[in-house]
Parts: structure tokens; C-alpha cells; sequence
């Protein structure tokens, strides 16, 4: 049993290594030394416990980053292929229509599949983000593959296992990550406690995000309402400035939050990675 969780630890550990470097040169020797699994027992693990092999799912995190930059910039198609950790434009475009069964620029064109479909009607924001550089953040996660729905139960759940393991408190700052979801089945979504140094702490993962420069808006509202102010974020902001992009996920802080706050008192920051 111990063995199990072990390997399911360290293969997550892994899949993390593989989102947030995925712009390196990355091979499955590299990967499987990281893991401290010989590389014929890594593969077949990394696929049973994640849902692909390690290098099919690099590639997909690859494009998922890439139609990041296609739906939110004006950015040339061999520029993306570069950010997201092609080697070249030809080999971007295969991998492109191979996961989505669409050429990259019809995608761009077609905004194809928004990522927040429930929105019907516009509302206006006033934006006034600040630009920042903010130092590295280190945090304990719980990831949630199974949809929205599931989000509140997740957020119980990290607040529980935070009380007992001494690294939640009503004064913490949590963190939440949205995962770009078109090539994956749910939407994926990490749901953190940031924390100051990393330690073995059971049922949780372990994430670090480098020291980078971001645009930061604020929010004070219901959570249900979110879906419309990053809508703004990116029509009323990003592409009407052409603000230079990362391939990085956006992520939240979130500082007064439920139980302990509610309507405005609410704050949460909302961190757009660029370049």
C-alpha cells in the first residue's frame, strides 16, 4: 500500500515538472530518473495513474499553452511554437491538428470552444491592474479533475487537511489554478495553501511558481461571477493593449475569502503572467 502511494506521489510530482517546464527539451530518461522508477515500470505507471504516457502529455500541455497564446494574442504561429517548447513551426502545426483536428490559425479565427461558455451577456469592469514583478511562490495543492461542481468539496477538503496538518490558518493566502481544458475531458483545477518552505506532508502535493512579471486585478465579488471578469480581462485588456503573453497559466491568490468573508469583503487577485 505505502509503495502505491509512493509512486502515485512521485508521478504527480512528475506530471507537475512536466507543466511547468514544459518549454524546456524534456525526454522520458530524464523524467524517469526524476522519478526514481527504471524507465520500463515509469511509462506504464506514469499512464495508469495520469491517463497518458509522459510524452503525450507533454505534448498536450504544449498545445493547451499554445491555444492559450492563439486565443489571447496576436503573437506570429512560429513565435508560439517556440514559447510553448516546439523545436520548429512545421512540427507545432502537426501536433496542432493532430490533438485538435483543427490548423492552428482556423482555431484562432473561430475562437473556437470559449473557455467560458456560460457567459451571454457583457458587462463592464473597471480594469486597473498593476504591473509587478512578484517573487516565487511555494504551496501545498490538492488538484480537482472532476469539474466545477466539485470545486466547494475540494476547498472543504484543503481547508480540513490544512487545519490538521498546522498550515492553515484564517490569516492564509490560498491559491487556485485553472488548467486549460480542451484537450482533457474535465477541467482541471489546483487549489492551494501558500506556504514558505516545502515539507512531507500527506494527501497534499507540492508546487512552486518562478518569480515573474505579471499584470494584477483585483476582484471583489462572488466567485460566481468570475467567469465574466476574466471575459473582460481578456477582450477589454489584453487584446485591445496587445499585452505580450506567457505560455503560463494565469492563477489566483485569494485573501479574504468563504467562510470567513463574503460579498465585498471579498478580495481576490488574479495574476496574468506576460512577458
Amino acid at each position: 500500500m505505502n509503495n502505491q502511494i509512493d509512486y502515485k506521489k512521485n508521478i504527480q510530482k512528475i506530471a507537475k515538472f512536466i507543466e511547468t517546464n514544459f518549454q524546456e527539451e524534456i525526454n522520458l530518461d530524464q523524467l524517469a530518473k526524476k522519478s526514481y522508477i527504471s524507465i520500463f515500470h515509469f511509462h506504464r505507471i506514469f499512464k495508469s495513474i495520469i491517463g497518458f504516457t509522459p510524452i503525450d502529455y507533454l505534448e498536450r500541455i504544449r498545445i493547451q499553452n499554445a491555444i492559450y497564446l492563439l486565443r489571447y494574442t496576436k503573437l506570429k504561429l512560429g513565435d508560439i511554437s517556440f514559447e510553448v517548447g516546439f523545436k520548429n513551426q512545421e512540427t507545432f502545426s502537426r501536433s496542432f491538428k493532430k490533438l485538435t483536428k483543427f490548423k492552428a490559425l482556423e482555431f484562432r479565427k473561430n475562437k473556437i470552444k470559449n473557455e467560458f461558455p456560460e457567459i451571454e451577456k457583457k458587462q463592464i469592469f473597471d480594469l486597473k491592474p498593476i504591473k509587478k514583478k512578484f517573487p516565487e511562490i511555494k504551496y501545498f495543492y490538492l488538484r480537482n479533475k472532476f469539474g466545477e461542481k466539485n470545486i466547494s468539496r475540494t476547498w472543504r477538503k484543503l481547508i480540513d487537511l490544512g487545519l490538521q496538518n498546522s498550515i492553515f490558518k484564517q490569516s492564509s493566502i490560498l491559491l487556485g489554478i485553472w488548467h486549460y481544458s480542451y484537450l482533457f475531458e474535465s477541467k482541471i483545477f489546483d487549489l492551494g495553501i501558500l506556504v514558505e518552505e516545502e515539507k512531507n506532508i500527506k494527501n497534499f502535493n507540492f508546487g512552486k511558481i518562478q518569480e515573474s512579471e505579471y499584470l494584477i486585478f483585483e476582484y471583489k465579488d462572488h466567485p460566481s461571477n468570475l467567469g465574466n471578469f476574466y471575459n473582460s480581462i481578456y477582450s477589454d485588456y489584453i487584446l485591445k493593449k496587445n499585452i505580450k503573453l506567457k505560455a503560463q497559466s494565469p492563477f489566483e491568490l485569494y485573501y479574504r475569502f468563504s467562510p470567513f468573508y463574503s460579498g465585498k469583503d471579498l478580495l481576490t487577485k488574479i495574476f496574468i503572467p506576460i512577458e
